[in-house]
């Protein structure tokens, strides 16, 4: 997490306690809160996630800590195509190519790994 360019502004994490700790242990070099939200947790809905990514706009770099099945639903509906489940401890790169955020289309795939 540290060597990311640009470095995290933002940390949001589901308040799940294995989501919350790893919150904490990629939080190197972010200065600030990490923020819970009820929008990461499992079984919440897809577009909770698109309304969290539009309140944090503002934001040049924002880390979210989940689980699934929500984070590959949540990235499906930002690029507006399939997305396999993501592995235990797997990360999943996006980056909003610009412009207002919306469903598909304003989202791409950076790295999967």
């Amino acid at each position: 997490m540290a060597g990311l360019d640009p470095p995290p502004d933002a940390i949001v994490s589901s308040p799940y306690l294995r989501a919350r700790q790893t919150a904490v242990a990629a939080r190197v070099g972010l200065v600030g809160e990490i923020e819970l939200d009820e929008a990461l947790v499992p079984d919440a809905p897809p577009a909770g996630v698109w309304e969290l990514l539009a309140r944090l706009s503002y934001r040049r770099h924002v880390v979210l800590v989940a689980h699934e099945p929500i984070l590959s639903s949540a990235c499906a509906l930002l690029l507006g195509k399939p997305v396999s489940g993501l592995s235990r401890a797997e990360i999943l790169s996006m980056r909003n190519m610009g412009g207002s955020l919306g469903h598909g289309g304003d989202f791409a795939l950076r790295f999967r790994g």
